[in-house]
């Protein structure tokens, strides 16, 4: 009992602090902002900036929030910080943002018919100096100058001199030698005839190019004696009839300053061999936000092995149209998707039969540009008015029950972003099976593995591990309990985020999200897993105006780290990454959220695979029981298996312009 003391006029009271609350840790500055990673609206604190990189990235130029947080922590021992990420997504449509589908044609393709058009001389072009020809023919951006003299000027892709002598019958002639003349490399896919006075143009059988006159007294064609008689363009083509088709690749608009909805639907593709795939062709990307670029328009092929392969030149970087700090007119579009490894048996002799009737080496190749149906990006299993995702695995199955998996549980990401598919991958490994006790069926146990996406099997990257899990709810070992399921969630009628799920999250990195039926107890505990369920197409091809099949993803059914096939213990079974398979790399993307569309390749599974025969191991099929030797069935290492996630995004589209430098305060309006 605290002590009162009594004096004359004076009053005192002793106050007995031992038991009030703990004060508040210290939090720091909070500080919101975007940031190249982290969870999305989810307010974290930060002790260190290594901690910081480790949870939100590194220094950026396009955000001042790494910096700042780093000047905080030189006087402070900690921040909060609130990672920014939103934009609504995106969405492809027809006659708005349009990607270009590059397809490779099946048996039964056509070439279809060329568009044509006529440039009429009525007088001699005007001009008489070499380097300052006054008359211009503009056709598909390119410019055909007259000169009196064209020794010493050098022909570019966007410019051809052509020399006017005294009659228009020898102009029409030079005229039609500059279109034709293949060292040009303008890249516009037609051809001319001279007749008379006349240049009769076909060609472009996937859409139309302009033709103007650009200057010079030729350039008014309502006068009285114009010097040129032209059509606005080449028109009345139409693009190859495909009785199926393999989407090769993908192209999207690359980034456009003011640009809105840039699109790449005036593209045109126009092979001199009647579209076939083997042969060289003229390419011009272009479309709304893009059409005066004449950077997008060159002679390509489609054979990785040749130095005009279409994708090298297109580039990989959304940012390949960036011309300076905050300027872009360079090349109007990026290679998104490109299966690669597809193009070279395509362009050799033996046939893709596993896509319809087969595509070789004489097949058609032609674009697409987008029907009416739309294919939208707004982040997988995500808030849809945000647009931004995390990134998720296909859920894992069990073992076949009439040649179908059961769905048991599967990984999310805990932070938010496109970039999350590229940097983990799970593997399950260390299967056991317990016998029965006393007649009582036990769970299964299992180890799960977070690797980086980036390793190789013979040197795994571990980044951690959640050893002896099982599915059932009431043990502490429960793959929910040691993992965290916990995730935040905007309630709408409530206005505001809760915490949903009910475990708490020992992973900094991933939540599990476990089937319904195994945390009711419904399945039985002898279900195991042994695969994952099919992967899901990163682009909603019924949204192109061909028809075609998007490519199958690449599984791994043997145990090796090598690309001989020979036996290795280290090797994992299941999903090939870039390492053994560069084309799946095109798996590791946001997926369509409108469209659910998943890879004809189908589900993995391991009991659909046998032992490696020379393991020493088990070498019959691995749906036999599990056993600790291999003698009388497989062994758990050979039944380890790796998955990938996809669906990570940002909710930004591919095309915005990110400011950086003085203008960087501009990027506000993408959040």
């Amino acid at each position: 009992m605290a002590e009162q003391i009594i004096s004359p006029g004076v009053f005192t009271r002793e106050n007995d602090l031992s038991f009030l609350p703990q004060g508040i840790g210290a939090i720091g500055a909070a500080i919101i902002g975007p940031t190249d990673k982290g969870p999305a609206f989810v307010p974290t604190v930060i002790t260190s900036f290594s901690d910081f990189q480790d949870r939100f990235g590194n220094l950026s130029s396009t955000t001042y929030v790494p910096q700042t947080v780093q000047e905080y922590l030189r006087n402070a021992g900690s921040v909060t910080v609130c990672r920014v990420l939103a934009g609504g997504g995106y969405t492809f449509s027809l006659n708005s943002v349009e990607p270009v589908g590059v397809i490779a044609g099946t048996g039964g393709a056509t070439a279809g018919t060329f568009a044509t058009g006529k440039i009429v001389f009525q007088h001699v072009p005007s001009g008489s100096v070499a380097a300052g020809g006054s008359d211009e023919i503009s056709i598909g951006g390119v410019d055909f100058t007259f000169v009196s003299e064209s020794a010493g000027l050098t022909n570019t892709a966007t410019q051809i001199f052509v020399e006017f002598p005294g009659t228009t019958t020898t102009n029409a002639t030079n005229l039609t030698n500059a279109i034709n003349n293949n060292s040009t490399l303008h890249g516009l896919g037609i051809t001319a005839v001279a007749d008379t006075n006349d240049v009769q143009l076909s060609g472009s059988a996937v859409g139309l190019l302009s033709i103007t006159v650009t200057t010079g007294s030729g350039g008014d064609t309502t006068a009285t004696t114009p010097n040129f008689a032209v059509p606005t363009s080449i028109t009345g083509g139409t693009g190859a009839t495909l009785n199926g088709g393999l989407l090769l690749g993908l192209i999207y608009p690359s980034k456009v300053a003011g640009a809105t909805n840039p699109s790449l639907e005036t593209s045109v593709m126009a092979p001199t061999s009647g579209h076939v795939i083997s042969s060289s062709f003229a390419f011009h990307v272009k479309g709304t936000g893009a059409s005066s670029q004449t950077v997008g328009q060159f002679s390509a092929s489609l054979n990785p092995a040749n130095q005009d392969y279409l994708f090298n030149q297109l580039g990989y970087n959304s940012n390949n149209s960036k011309t300076g700090v905050n300027t872009f007119a360079g090349m109007p579009g990026y290679t998104y998707l490109n299966f690669k490894k597809l193009q070279e048996p395509i362009l050799g002799t033996g046939n893709l039969t596993g896509y319809g009737t087969g595509i070789g080496s004489g097949s058609v190749v032609s674009l697409a540009r987008m029907s009416s149906t739309d294919c939208e990006f707004k982040g997988l299993d995500s808030p849809k008015t945000e647009g931004y995702g995390y990134a998720t695995t296909p859920f894992i199955q069990s073992q076949l029950f009439n040649g179908v998996g059961k769905d048991l549980f599967r990984f999310h990401t805990i932070n938010h972003g496109r970039h999350l598919c590229h940097e983990y991958k799970i593997s399950i490994t260390g299967l056991q099976e317990p016998a029965d006790i006393d007649g009582v069926e036990q769970y299964s146990r299992f180890n799960v593995l977070l690797r980086r996406t980036s390793d190789r099997d013979s040197s795994v990257s571990l980044i951690e591990s959640f050893n002896n899990v099982n599915l059932n709810p009431a043990s502490p070992d429960f793959i929910s309990r040691r993992i965290g399921d916990r995730y935040p969630e905007y309630n709408e009628n409530l206005d505001k985020v809760e915490l949903l799920g009910n475990y708490p999250n020992v992973s900094p990195h991933i939540r599990v999200e476990v089937a319904e039926s195994v945390t009711e107890g419904s399945y039985s505990p002898k279900l195991s897993p042994k695969g994952f369920k099919a992967l899901r197409n990163t682009f909603n091809t019924q949204s192109l105006s061909v028809n075609c099949t998007f490519p199958s993803s690449s599984f791994e059914g043997v145990q090796t780290i090598s690309s001989d096939g020979t036996y290795d213990g280290k090797g994992y079974l299941g999903f090939k990454f870039i390492d053994k398979a560069p084309d799946n790399e095109n798996f590791l993307q946001p997926v369509p959220t409108n469209v659910t569309e998943l890879n004809i390749a189908g589900a993995f599974n391991v009991e659909n695979f046998s032992g490696h025969p020379s393991s020493s191991l088990w070498s019959g099929s691995l749906s036999a029981s599990l056993t600790a030797t291999g003698e009388g069935g497989p062994t758990a290492n050979q039944l380890k298996f790796s998955v990938p996630f996809q669906g990570g995004d940002d909710g930004l589209p591919p095309w915005r312009v990110q400011n950086i430098g003085g203008q960087i305060a501009n990027n506000m309006d993408l959040i």
